[in-house]
C-alpha cells in the first residue's frame, strides 16, 4: 500500500519538469527597428520599404544560450546580445518605459518565421523591474 501511495504522489510530477531553455536573464528593454524592402508582386519597381519596430531585451554582454529548435531538441546559439520579446505578456512589455532594466524569465526559442527578427526569441513568462530601472 505504501508503494502505491508513493507512486500516486509521484505521478503528478511527471511531465512538469521545467525546460532547460527557461532561464532568468537581466537586461534593458529597448526598441529595435528594421526596414523590410519588398518588391510588389506585380511590379518590377521596388517598394520604398516597410519599417517595423519591436521590443528586445538587450543583454550587457554577448552570451551563448540554449534554445528550443524546431525539431523539439536543444540548440546552442552564441554571440546573443539582443533577444526579441514575445508571448502572452508582450502587451505588458510594451507598456514598460524604453530603457527599463528588468529581470525576465524566458522560454528561449530559435527564430522560425518572417516576424522573428533576432536569432533567439524570449517567450516572456514573467518579469520584474530592477532598481534604478529607467536608464537616462
Amino acid at each position: 500500500m505504501k508503494k502505491l501511495l508513493w507512486l500516486v504522489c509521484l505521478v503528478p510530477l511527471v511531465g512538469f519538469t521545467q525546460s532547460p531553455n527557461v532561464v532568468k536573464l537581466q537586461g534593458k528593454v529597448v526598441v529595435d527597428s528594421l526596414v523590410i524592402d519588398e518588391e510588389e508582386p506585380l511590379s518590377d519597381e521596388p517598394d520604398e520599404g516597410v519599417s517595423t519596430s519591436y521590443r528586445v531585451l538587450q543583454l550587457a554582454r554577448a552570451q551563448t544560450l540554449a534554445v528550443d529548435d524546431l525539431a523539439g531538441g536543444v540548440e546552442y546559439v552564441s554571440g546573443v546580445q539582443k533577444i526579441q520579446l514575445a508571448g502572452a505578456k508582450i502587451e505588458q512589455i510594451y507598456k514598460l518605459p524604453v530603457g527599463s532594466n528588468v529581470e525576465m524569465t524566458c522560454d528561449l526559442f530559435k527564430a522560425h518565421t518572417a516576424y522573428h527578427y533576432t536569432d533567439v526569441l524570449c517567450d516572456v513568462k514573467s518579469f520584474n523591474l530592477l532598481r534604478n530601472s529607467k536608464v537616462r
